[in-house]
């Protein structure tokens, strides 16, 4: 149940961007209640915060517990769950970057979602940073650049 729940909410997130990692709950009743684990930081937690009510508008029994940490922390408690296979967040906001390093020395660690994204919805650039074994992981958006000109250069 969990994990369908995780895919339901992964959906609704296209619309609203996230990112998703996988729970080991292989199944439960359809009304029985679900908590699930989110792992972020600042303005990523405040917009998953966002969807997650939205979210609950139509799965009233799924409760979200939000873990605000910086992404060195995430990291670490992600390196170390992967590892062990214990104490993992259910959704990990996770820099695309860092994503396949992760993905290849843990496989199995992440859900794919190759059936649920669809490549023409984001930027190839952000699809490039979560395929990564021709599996496909949620893309959260894009960092802003910033240019600046010290004064008097021109």
């Amino acid at each position: 149940m969990k994990k369908k729940l995780l895919l339901v909410f992964t959906l609704l997130m296209v619309s609203m961007t996230s990112l998703v990692a996988c729970s080991k709950d292989k199944g439960s009743k359809e009304n029985e209640k679900v908590t699930l684990t989110v792992w972020s930081w600042d303005v990523a937690l405040k917009q998953l915060e966002a969807s997650a009510e939205k979210f609950k508008e139509t799965n009233p029994n799924v409760e979200f517990v939000f873990e605000e940490m910086g992404t060195e922390q995430i990291y670490t408690k992600l390196s170390t769950g992967l590892a062990t296979g214990d104490g993992l967040g259910d959704i990990i906001t996770l820099e695309g970057e860092q994503l396949s390093g992760y993905a290849s020395n843990y496989p199995n660690g992440f859900l794919e979602l190759n059936d649920v994204v669809k490549k023409g919805d984001f930027l190839p650039v952000k699809m490039g940073e979560v395929s990564v074994n021709g599996n496909i992981w949620f893309p959260l958006g894009c960092r802003p650049n910033r240019y600046v000109l010290p004064y008097g250069l021109f």
